[in-house]
């Protein structure tokens, strides 16, 4: 819903501008100055058709990334240039092998939060119109093959970094 502060717009103009959108017009008291009250309507009055022009926009495409923690740098990338594609990039929040390279991940809570962080990362997937999966040099590691199963699973989309035929090829050419 959009709210209109104004006075002296009439209903006709705004439904003209923003078609079959719901408004709330109410009664805007301001200054008993008659030329403040015409300035303060414009302003109402733009304020709305900005609202309604921005709301017309198509949302972003929303790409989840996929992959090895262990290329990190591959990720900020990617990250970075989705966005700058106009994307709205959901990544990893937690990188391992760099953020924890103490942690003992085959201990039984390092187990534990590897699978809470593998199941938070399906709930990004599912938030996802699609998946670019980050498989530097061809690698898929287990974890990447669940979640492209799973998003496959979904009906989503799933993007590669490098071409997995290609590089399968050209491994396949250099034995």
């Amino acid at each position: 819903m959009i709210r209109i502060f104004a006075d002296r717009i009439t209903i006709k103009q705004i439904m003209h501008a923003i078609g079959d959108r719901v408004v709330d017009v109410r009664a805007w008291s301001g200054t008993p100055d008659a030329s403040a009250d015409t300035r303060n309507t414009r302003r109402a009055a733009e304020r709305a058709l900005i609202q309604v022009r921005d709301a017309q926009k198509p949302f972003p495409k929303v790409v989840t990334l996929c992959g090895s923690t262990k290329f990190k740098s591959t990720f900020e990338r990617v990250n970075f240039e989705e966005t700058m594609s106009g994307n709205l990039v959901i990544s990893l929040g937690v990188f391992g092998h760099f953020d924890m390279p103490d942690f003992d991940w085959s201990s039984e809570a390092g187990q534990r939060s590897k699978t809470e962080l593998d199941t938070l990362h399906l709930r990004k997937i599912d938030l996802a119109d699609e998946i670019l999966v980050i498989n530097v040099d061809g690698y898929i590691g287990s974890s990447t093959r669940s979640e492209i199963a799973y998003a496959r699973a979904k009906g989503k989309p799933v993007r590669y970094l490098e071409d997995p035929i290609a590089h399968h090829i050209r491994k396949e050419l250099e034995e």
